[in-house]
């Protein structure tokens, strides 16, 4: 999908460089377990810092329960900093080629990095309890179900100035996030609209997988738009972007269905 070549090219580079996130003033040419780095004090002394990008946020009653503010690159530093420091009990070490450390080999920052990256994307997804679920089965209450799904989406979605491919197009190949910020601030008022509607019964796995869906992209896209602030949960995050649309399209189909089953 070539909306991710240039994004990804650009996470790629800044995980490379939260990995390798350590000032470097010489090393050893003969040593390669031998690497300079900053002092400070007594011991080691590691630079990183976090992009001071402000975090983008939306507003709604269910960001707690839904967005998790752990930064995951922040964390991965911290780990290879900490690692360092316990292979380092006795801090830097002097030498002909200047102060120098030994650092863990690529293999165990790769393992570290894995570690990071199995955590996901977390959120507490909604459960059946958390709907408003009828008796009422009828054809025409199911009718007027999915009518106010379509209305709720119209509400909140109608006056986009992108659709969502180009929503993509623009963050990925123009490097524009406002778009993006403009349809995920709207997202919070969908799963309010989503988690109030009433239910038939008979509806309830298809309301709660698609109640479920925007809560993913909730998710997914405001660590997208926080690359500059955690790059390593908007990479996560990339990667869950195909799936994302294929369950929406899936859901829209099975949508689309049911109303020309219900109408006759």
């Amino acid at each position: 999908m070539t909306f991710t070549i240039k994004r990804i090219i650009a996470l790629t580079v800044v995980l490379a460089g939260a990995v390798t996130s350590f000032v470097i003033l010489n090393t050893s040419p003969e040593k390669s377990s031998g690497i300079g780095v900053s002092t400070a004090g007594s011991g080691p002394g590691f630079d990183f810092q976090a992009d001071s990008s402000e975090v983008f946020t939306p507003s709604g009653s269910q960001n707690d329960r839904l967005l998790d503010n752990k930064n995951l690159t922040d964390n991965l530093a911290k780990l290879y900093a900490q690692k360092i420091i316990n292979d380092n009990p006795d801090g830097v070490t002097s030498s002909e080629y200047g102060d120098e450390i030994s650092v863990f080999s690529t293999e165990t920052a790769n393992t570290i990095l894995q570690e990071q990256l199995t955590q996901g994307l977390k959120f507490e997804p909604f459960k059946k309890s958390d709907l408003n679920i009828s008796d009422t089965n009828s054809s025409a209450r199911q009718l007027s179900y999915l009518e106010n799904v379509s209305k709720s989406s119209k509400e909140n979605f109608g006056s986009l100035k992108y659709n969502f491919a180009e929503i993509l197009d623009e963050w990925a190949l123009k490097e524009n996030n406002e778009p993006m910020k403009d349809y995920v601030s709207r997202v919070p008022s969908q799963i309010e609209d989503l988690k109030t509607l009433a239910v038939p019964s008979e509806l309830a796995d298809f309301h709660l997988q698609n109640l479920n869906l925007w809560a993913k992209k909730l998710v997914i896209f405001t660590a997208i738009i926080n690359m500059n602030n955690d790059p390593l949960k908007t990479f996560l995050a990339v990667q869950e972007l195909p799936n994302i649309v294929q369950e929406s399209l899936d859901l829209q189909d099975l949508i689309e269905k049911k109303y020309k089953t219900l109408k006759g």
